[in-house]
């Protein structure tokens, strides 16, 4: 609900999960990564549990899957490095609705064909008016998508989705 936070403090690291994501969040909830946490696997493998779509399965939505809820990525300070997600053979942010506010790293992700939705919108796969903001601090890289006709780090699925990046 709206009045639900998770919060991810520096040092938190979500690894190697299974199933559709690591993070859901929902009708206005709240994920905050602070700097220094991190969402990846520690050796970029697909994912048992969601990474497949056999028997009825839709495979793996990505490391967040935001349903109208509010993600914040925050950037690195002197103390500690950006938040990123990494390593991973899934998508980093599915939005749907609500808003995400990237400031931390997307990197080092490849293509899975059994992720649902294909893997458009590798790093970021926006739809059902999801906005998305890229800060100046945001970096994007090494993002590789396989077996796709139309593959895309970033990915607009509606009209009315938002995309933005400040420098």
């Amino acid at each position: 609900s709206s009045r639900s936070t998770i919060t991810l403090g520096s040092g938190t690291e979500l690894k190697n999960y299974g199933g559709m994501s690591a993070v859901r969040v929902t009708d206005g909830a709240k994920l905050i990564m602070e700097s220094g946490s991190k969402i990846y696997d520690n050796e970029g493998t697909a994912h048992p549990a969601g990474g497949s779509k056999g028997e009825g399965g839709v495979g793996p939505a990505g490391a967040i899957w935001s349903q109208t809820g509010i993600v914040t990525m925050n950037a690195g300070s002197e103390m500690n490095a950006e938040s990123e997600i990494s390593n991973m053979k899934s998508r980093a942010i599915y939005a749907e609705g609500g808003s995400v506010t990237v400031s931390g790293r997307i990197h080092d992700l490849i293509g899975n064909t059994n992720m649902w939705q294909g893997e458009d919108g590798m790093a970021i796969h926006l739809r059902g008016g999801a906005s998305v903001t890229l800060q100046n601090e945001a970096k994007i890289e090494n993002i590789f998508c396989t077996g796709s006709d139309v593959s895309a780090a970033v990915n607009l699925v509606t009209q009315s989705n938002k995309f933005n990046m400040e420098n």
